[in-house]
């Protein structure tokens, strides 16, 4: 038996009041009598007035107190018995990557796995504490208990096309032992590389299922529009060989279901080669691999082709005389239907039917406008942020390169006069992307689902509009705060959906069928698609809704990456594991029980003098 409360014990303290309430004498009650003449025939009692204790008048009535009192205070000590306390628990972790669905001799890596645990388990006591992880994209805890129960964990388990986190996985075992002792033994496939873990060999045991396999896989697929030479937009992917041999390979291109075209590449053994070919815009693109290889998951791919540019609805907010320049340059964008408005003339409602709302100079009520996308220029106030005194030195001096904003934009000769720059403090949700000594010139980020861009200057007050790289700039930040689902993913991983204010609920489908519907309201949602294909996401607005098809596709090998994972530190289950049973419930039934039974023998027995 064990107590997870054990400090509840010190309230058997109360069992020392209690018995002296009892074997305390009363005060004998006063009683008005016509004569004291009876009494003088009594027997003296000289101790009478000394004696303070006596024995209890109702004994039943004190046990069953003192019962009740014990039994009360044991429920709060909470005991409980754990057949399995103290001992080794061995936890398993199981690969449940795209690649556990190749076939290896008879089977798949899956059924081998399932095979090879049901051999461990069998070699331990059925009483031995268990623990078995999935290593999915979102590594889980799929069974918990003893030995003897274990073999099945594994029989509802199909394998994902997303991909297995080792890594995470094998921390989250870590943290499922009683000690660092405990063993962890990690069932792999051999495509998933082994996560760097430091620890014995006795405590760690990375287990490989099947070896090298032939197959023939179809990766990096993607696509690219506005190109010139007459093609609206080519597509591309890899076709990898694991195979020991070279070999022809031909990939099948169809366009929503209808063949598009086809092609030939020869790919040498462990190697890849490029695949590319011309698309329409718009286009939804599955490629195709004859198959028959080891692994059939990886024989297709799926390419979203950006669609022509949608209408782009672009409200401007801004003093007509200064606002010109930018007019021009939102215009210049494929799509854009801009609308000019000053700070007096506008209105909540050109919000509410604007993708895009800019905003030079003027912040309208000091609060972001209700649309999609909001690109600030010299703000006056910064909302969760601060707009400060004049920049002193307003030299770039720092670009994030790596941004989608700054996509083949080249601000090396850029020149800002200081007196038109104010430095901004900007809110935790912001990002610097281009940056003086004295703070950011240009910053983005997404709050409450909606992305915001910030520039700390008026492009009139710089060298800005006179650069090649300004009208590609203004068309970076307007697309990008129009990226509010992204055009790929992987299957089994998250993706990110934003639903600015004013959104309804965003339905994903296949085809004609319903797969997911995210709830409206204001923030980031997160979608997850497990299988490949294309999806089709749509979100109502007051501006219109917008669609976006999205490709989602099976997982490409995981590298190791991160941190070493150290075994050696010692590990902590929580006390009360699934083995434990409570007893702290029928403890308190039995002092319920002993309770009525005090208030029934109370109530029965007659009360007597001095009691």
């Amino acid at each position: 038996m064990t107590l997870l409360s054990a400090w509840a014990l010190a309230g058997l303290v109360l069992l020392a009041p209690l018995v002296v309430l009892h074997l305390r004498r009363a005060r004998l009650p006063r009683r008005e009598v016509p004569s004291l003449l009876l009494w003088h025939e009594l027997p003296a009692e000289p101790s009478l007035h000394r004696r303070r204790l006596r024995p209890p008048p109702l004994p039943l009535l004190l046990l069953l107190q003192v019962l009740a009192l014990i039994v009360l205070v044991l429920a709060l000590a909470r005991p409980g018995a754990s057949s399995d306390a103290g001992a080794a628990v061995h936890v398993y972790v199981v690969d449940d990557s795209v690649w556990m669905q190749a076939r290896d001799g008879g089977g798949t890596r899956l059924a081998a796995a399932r095979e090879q645990l049901r051999a461990r388990l069998a070699g331990l006591e059925r009483q031995t504490p268990v623990r078995i992880v999935l290593a999915a994209a979102s590594p889980t805890v799929l069974y918990s208990g003893r030995a003897g129960e274990a073999a099945g964990a594994l029989a509802q388990v199909t394998p994902s096309d997303g991909p297995g986190d080792l890594a995470g996985a094998v921390r989250l075992a870590a943290g499922l032992r009683r000690r660092a002792s405990d063993p962890i033994v990690l069932l792999r496939a051999p495509e998933n590389a082994l996560p760097r873990v430091g620890a014995p060999s006795s405590t760690f045991t990375p287990v490989a299922i099947g070896g090298a396999i032939d197959d023939r896989a179809i990766t990096d697929a993607s696509a690219r529009c506005g190109l010139p030479a007459g093609a609206a937009c080519e597509a591309f992917a890899r076709v990898r060989n694991g195979g020991p041999r070279a070999v022809a390979v031909h990939v099948t291109v169809l366009d929503g279901g209808t063949p598009a075209s086809a092609t030939s590449v020869r790919v040498g053994p462990g190697g890849s080669a490029p695949v590319a070919f011309h698309v329409p815009a718009g286009a939804r693109l599955e490629l195709g691999l004859p198959g028959g290889d080891a692994l059939a998951a990886d024989d297709r791919a799926w390419i979203a082709v950006p669609p022509a540019a949608p209408p782009l609805r672009i409200t401007l907010v801004g003093n007509p005389a200064t606002a010109l320049t930018l007019a021009s340059a939102l215009g210049a964008i494929p799509g854009a239907r801009v609308r000019l408005r000053t700070a007096q003339t506008y209105r909540a409602a050109d919000a509410r039917a604007s993708d895009l709302v800019v905003l030079e100079g003027a912040l309208p009520q000091g609060l972001l406008p209700a649309s999609a996308g909001v690109f600030l220029v010299a703000p006056p106030r910064l909302p969760g942020g601060a707009v400060g005194g004049a920049l002193t030195d307003a030299r770039v001096t720092a670009v994030e390169a790596g941004s989608p904003l700054l996509s083949d934009v080249d601000l090396t000769s850029l020149a800002v006069d200081p007196r038109t720059v104010r430095p901004l403090a900007l809110p935790s949700w912001m990002t610097p992307l281009v940056s003086a000594p004295g703070g950011p010139l240009l910053a983005a980020g997404t709050h409450a689902g909606q992305r915001v861009a910030v520039l700390a200057f008026d492009p009139a007050g710089s060298s800005l509009p006179q650069l090649a790289s300004f009208p590609i700039l203004i068309a970076d930040i307007a697309g990008w705060t129009q990226e509010w689902i992204p055009a790929a993913g992987v299957a089994g991983t998250p993706l990110a959906v934003e639903q600015p204010p004013g959104s309804g609920a965003t339905a994903v489908r296949d085809g004609e069928r319903l797969v997911r519907r995210l709830p409206a309201g204001r923030g980031t949602g997160v979608l997850t698609l497990p299988r490949p294909g294309i999806y089709v996401a749509t979100q109502p607005s007051a501006a219109g809704a917008r669609s976006r098809a999205v490709a989602i596709n099976v997982a490409p090998p995981t590298p190791a990456a991160g941190a070493p994972i150290d075994l050696a530190r010692g590990a902590a289950e929580p006390p009360a594991s699934a083995q434990r049973s409570s007893w702290a419930p029928w403890l308190l039934l039995i002092a319920l029980l002993v309770l009525v039974a005090e208030w029934l023998y109370a109530r029965r027995e007659p009360r007597r003098p001095g009691v």
